[in-house]
């Protein structure tokens, strides 16, 4: 599972530069993890307002079509919007937008077997920091002993 974190304001004012970017990060995502699931968070929704977000959305969507079409298969919906938009300006506990996207990823984490546990922090503030805490890596090989990899 993949979040992506990117500022709405500038996907709303440098629009072809906020694509050039994730359609990159996108693609390097799809280069390493095809068909991993993917969200979209877009901060500063308060700075670009409730009414805009469907058409940047809609052309969000368009543009990576376009550019990165097999890199957004894996791309989590909310509702009709491909991201989700939070405010962070207030913490978990005073905006819905930053439960809703701490819903998703506790919803996508718990499809996961080798996740076994998500930690989000209370407050997320600027670029969320999440965690996500995965199965224990198997011991490495015995000294003198070859990889498992190797037979």
């Amino acid at each position: 599972m993949y979040v992506v974190v990117f500022s709405l304001l500038v996907l709303h004012e440098s629009f072809d530069d906020c694509i050039e970017e994730l359609g990159d990060q996108l693609n390097a995502i799809y280069a390493f993890a095809d068909g991993a699931p993917v969200i979209l968070a877009g901060t500063r929704k308060d700075q670009v307002g409730e009414e805009k977000l469907q058409d940047l959305s809609d052309r969000c969507v368009t543009a990576l079509k376009k550019r990165c079409a097999p890199a957004i298969v894996g791309l989590r919906m909310n509702g009709p919007l491909c991201f989700f938009g939070v405010e962070n300006k207030r913490g978990y506990d005073g905006d819905a937008s930053i439960r809703e996207l701490v819903g998703a990823l506790r919803g996508d984490a718990a499809t996961w077997p080798h996740i076994f546990a998500l930690k989000i922090p209370h407050m997320l503030c600027g670029h969320a920091s999440l965690v996500l805490y995965e199965s224990p890596a198997p011991p490495p090989p015995s000294p003198g002993r070859p990889p498992s990899i190797f037979g």
